[in-house]
C-alpha cells in the first residue's frame, strides 16, 4: 500500500490544541515517569503473597498408637503440627478399623499425638504401628530444613521443625517447636533477574511476633551454574547477634539492621543495594530469625523484591496471578488443598488402550500449563491407596507405567508394564515439577 494513502498528520497531534511543544514535553515526562513506577512495582518473588499450598504433602508415619473407650491416640514419626479441631485421614493401617477414609476431628494431645473417635476395642500401645495420616483441610503445614512452606517459600532451621499458618488476607504464620534459629528464603529464577542485575534493588517485609524475637532481611546472590542453587543456603547459623554463614556460591549482597518484633506489624527495608559478586545467576530474599522462644510464633507479610533503589507501597497479587506464576514450577492433576495421599479420581486423566496397548506404547499425550522449563513428572495412580510409578487400568488392576517425551507444554504417558494391556482404559494422576 503507497504510503500517501494516510492522511496528512497535523503538526500540533503530540501537543495541545495549539502546537504548545511544553505540553508535549510534559506528556513525554508523565508517560516516562509512569513507566518507570510501573517498571520498579515489578515484584520479582513469585507467591509473596504465602497463600498458595500447592506441594505440601503433610503426610506422616505412625510410629506408636493405641485405644481406649473407642478413642484412638497416634503418635507421628514427626512433629504433625495439627491443631485441634483439623480434619484427619489416617490410611494404610494394619487394622482397617482405625483407617478415617472420611476424616475426623482431633484433639490435639502434644507435637507427635493426637486423638480422634474410632470404633473398635480397647488397645494397649502398639510400638511399631504403621500406616500413614494426612491432614484433609490445610489449615497448618509442618515445615522441616530446606523444604517448601508454601509455594516458592523454603524453610530453613538450625534444628527445629517449624509449623506454618496461612493469614489473612496475605500473609503467614511461623511457629517455632524450639528455640533456635529459623528463617525463609524464596530464589529468584535467573529468567526474571538477567536484564536486571546491573541495577539497584530493595527488599521489604512486615513481621510481627507474639514474643521477643528479632528478625534481618538480607539479599543474597548465587553465582554458581544458573538455576542450579542449593536450597539449603546456611552452612553454619552461628550464636545470635551473628549472622549465619553462607553455603558455598552464596554470598551477601547487603544485610539489614536487627529489628526487634513486636505485636504490631514493623516493615524492615533493604533498599539501594547493588549486586556486586561477580557471575551472579540467581539472587534470594533471605529472612531469618533469632532470640526466638519455643512456641513463639511469627507472622510474615507483604514480602516484595523490586528492581529500584528504595522500596515501594506493597500491592498484593490477586489469588489467581499468584497461582499462574507457581505453575510455571510445579502442577499437579488432583485439588491443590489435597497431599498425595488423598488422591481421588477426581482431575485425573484417562486414556482409552484401543491404542499404544503393547508392552512399551503410549496410552496417549498430557497438555500442562506452561512450566519455567521441562518438569520431572510423577505419575501416580488415583485409587486407594495411591501408588507412585503406577496408573490404574479398568479392571482396577494398577500397572507400571512412565513419563517421556517430556516438554514445559506436554508429556506422554507410555506403558512400561511388560505386557499388553488388554481392558479399555486406563488413569492415573501427575505431579509435573520445574523447580530451580
Amino acid at each position: 500500500m503507497p504510503f500517501s494513502y494516510f492522511p496528512h498528520l497535523p503538526e500540533n497531534i503530540w501537543g495541545n490544541i495549539d502546537g504548545n511543544i511544553e505540553l508535549q514535553s510534559d506528556l513525554i515526562d508523565l508517560i516516562d515517569s509512569k513507566l518507570v513506577e510501573s517498571n520498579t512495582r515489578n515484584n520479582l518473588l513469585i507467591n509473596p503473597n504465602f497463600r498458595i499450598w500447592q506441594r505440601v504433602a503433610n503426610e506422616f508415619e505412625i510410629v506408636n498408637r493405641s485405644r481406649l473407650s473407642n478413642v484412638a491416640t497416634l503418635e507421628t514419626s514427626l512433629p504433625h503440627g495439627f491443631q485441634t479441631a483439623d480434619i484427619v485421614q489416617v490410611t494404610q493401617m494394619s487394622d482397617s478399623s482405625y483407617d478415617t477414609t472420611s476424616g475426623e476431628t482431633i484433639i490435639v494431645v502434644d507435637d507427635t499425638s493426637f486423638r480422634y473417635y474410632s470404633t473398635g476395642s480397647d488397645e494397649s500401645e502398639t510400638s511399631e504401628a504403621d500406616g500413614k495420616c494426612v491432614i484433609t483441610n490445610r489449615t497448618s503445614i509442618v515445615a522441616t530444613d530446606s523444604n517448601f512452606t508454601a509455594d516458592r517459600w523454603i524453610a530453613l532451621s538450625d534444628a527445629n521443625t517449624l509449623i506454618a499458618t496461612p493469614t489473612e488476607p496475605t500473609g503467614m504464620q511461623i511457629e517455632s517447636i524450639d528455640d533456635t534459629k529459623f528463617g525463609l528464603i524464596q530464589i529468584v529464577p535467573n529468567l526474571y533477574l538477567n536484564a536486571f542485575i546491573d541495577g539497584k534493588f530493595s527488599a521489604s517485609i512486615n513481621l510481627s511476633s507474639d514474643n521477643n524475637a528479632s528478625a534481618k532481611v538480607a539479599i543474597i546472590s548465587w553465582n554458581g551454574v544458573s538455576d542450579s542453587t542449593t536450597n539449603d543456603v546456611v552452612s553454619s547459623w552461628n550464636s545470635d547477634g551473628t549472622n549465619p554463614t553462607l553455603a558455598t556460591n552464596w554470598c551477601y549482597e547487603g544485610i539489614s539492621d536487627t529489628v526487634e518484633l513486636t505485636e504490631i506489624a514493623t516493615t524492615i527495608k533493604l533498599e539501594d543495594i547493588e549486586i556486586n559478586t561477580n557471575n551472579v545467576t540467581n539472587i534470594a530474599v533471605f529472612v531469618w530469625f533469632e532470640s526466638v522462644t519455643s512456641g513463639e510464633k511469627i507472622n510474615i507479610d507483604k514480602a516484595q523484591l523490586l528492581v529500584s533503589s528504595s522500596s515501594l507501597e506493597f500491592i498484593p497479587n490477586s489469588y489467581q496471578f499468584d497461582l499462574d506464576e507457581c505453575q510455571k514450577f510445579y502442577q499437579k492433576s488432583y485439588a491443590n488443598r489435597n497431599c498425595a495421599t488423598t488422591i481421588s479420581d477426581n482431575g485425573k486423566v484417562v486414556f482409552p488402550t484401543s491404542f499404544g496397548t503393547d508392552s512399551g506404547g503410549a496410552f496417549g499425550t498430557v497438555s500442562i500449563g506452561p512450566m519455567y522449563r521441562p518438569p520431572t513428572v510423577e505419575l501416580i495412580s488415583a485409587n486407594n491407596p495411591p501408588e507412585v510409578g503406577k496408573w490404574q487400568v479398568s479392571t482396577g488392576t494398577n500397572i507400571a507405567v512412565i513419563a517421556e517425551n517430556i516438554s514445559e507444554n506436554s508429556f506422554s504417558v507410555k506403558n512400561d508394564a511388560g505386557f499388553t494391556v488388554s481392558t479399555n482404559s486406563i488413569s492415573g494422576h501427575y505431579v509435573c515439577s520445574a523447580e530451580i
